[in-house]
């Protein structure tokens, strides 16, 4: 009897797993846990500690990340649920303040690179197929002839 090869699957398998592990712990370390509050930005502009504000808007607006450059040349972030808040305040305390563009993905990401693993996928089960059933020369195309 003959036994099968399982060996080129489980390296797929494994690398698969490896990837999402990458990609999973990479996105997990980049989250920053931040101790600058609102509360405290409010009360270092009302004692016009602030020189300078950086706002930064997610894709979801108004929502944002918020750089905070104090006068002893600290810098403080933090994450709001609303920057025209933000804005607003700013402008209350005449601070200067700075909006920067939503930052949107690339469009190699959202566009190619899905059709790329469908294609990948494909021929992984294709190449799979082909091995399951004898190899490339294992009549798997030669149905109908006699």
């Amino acid at each position: 009897m003959k036994q099968r090869k399982t060996g080129g699957a489980v390296f797929y398998l494994l690398l698969l797993g490896v990837l999402i592990f990458s990609l999973v712990y990479s996105s997990l370390m980049s989250r920053n846990n931040f101790d600058y509050t609102h509360d405290d930005f409010v009360k270092d502009l009302a004692a016009g500690d602030i020189v300078k504000i950086s706002i930064v808007q997610n894709e979801e607006v108004p929502s944002g990340s918020v750089s905070v450059d104090h006068k002893n040349g600290e810098t403080n972030r933090f994450y709001t649920t609303d920057v025209n808040r933000i804005i607003a305040e700013a402008e209350q305390y005449a601070v200067q303040y700075g909006v920067s563009d939503i930052n949107k993905a690339h469009w190699f990401w959202t566009d190619v690179f899905p059709y790329l693993i469908l294609g990948l996928m494909v021929l992984m089960f294709y190449m799979s197929l082909t091995h399951a059933l004898g190899g490339g020369n294992s009549q798997l195309m030669n149905f109908g002839k006699s």
